[in-house]
């Protein structure tokens, strides 16, 4: 992702055709995100990893990017 919203606004290299910002859920629950700490990004069974995010975190993420996040 990115540091300021207009990071969040370049282009993804690790998702072609998305912004940094929508590439992040993607990243996320293909567990590349955050890196090297061993999420799966499910978060049933990611709960117990702290490093990982949570459904509701998920939530808030999609909802940024379905409430207008350029793709």
């Amino acid at each position: 992702m990115g540091t300021t919203y207009s990071d969040t606004m370049l282009p993804a290299s690790a998702c072609s055709g998305l912004t940094k910002g929508a590439c992040s859920i993607v990243r996320i629950q293909n567990g590349s995100m955050p890196a090297g700490r061993d999420c799966t990004g499910n978060p049933q069974t990611d709960m117990n990893n702290t490093n990982c995010t949570t459904a509701a975190e998920q939530a808030t993420i999609q909802a940024w990017i379905s409430a207008g996040l350029p793709q």
